[in-house]
């Protein structure tokens, strides 16, 4: 499923299930992060969702992280050619009150939440929760 960048293997019950939900483009800190995310043999990245930022002024902002993230991961598959999971769209905006705006990030969220696996699902976010707000309003 994902390569493992390391000189140890990780025994299959101590890996940690993991999407990633990111406003990339934001600041310089979650490229960091998603490099050692991927990097780290404990994590088994199931997506890469982008996540927007700022108001009306910023209206691509997640369209600005999602390029953001293909970038990153393509360096490091230029170096590894390893890396094969998804990378989403989130929301494009805030929600504004009990809609739900069912991204492909949302979308991915809750199928792989509903997935059978012994191992639970870590969402990490890094920026807007917007994604998993919609995830969860979709299906609590």
């Amino acid at each position: 499923m994902r390569y493992q960048q390391s000189s140890y293997d990780v025994p299959e019950d101590k890996t940690l299930r993991v999407i990633i939900d990111t406003d990339a483009a934001n600041e310089a800190d979650d490229q960091f992060a998603i490099a050692q995310a991927l990097l780290s043999p404990r994590l088994d990245i199931r997506a890469i969702c982008a996540a927007h930022f700022g108001d009306e002024k910023s209206p691509h902002s997640m369209e600005d992280s999602y390029q953001e993230i293909l970038k990153v991961v393509g360096l490091l598959n230029h170096k590894c050619d390893v890396f094969h999971m998804p990378v989403l769209r989130g929301a494009e905006k805030a929600l504004t009150d009990d809609t739900v705006a069912l991204s492909e990030g949302a979308e991915a969220i809750i199928a792989e939440a509903l997935r059978e696996d012994e191992h639970p699902l870590y969402v990490v976010s890094l920026g807007a929760l917007t994604n998993v707000a919609s995830a969860l309003r979709a299906e609590p």
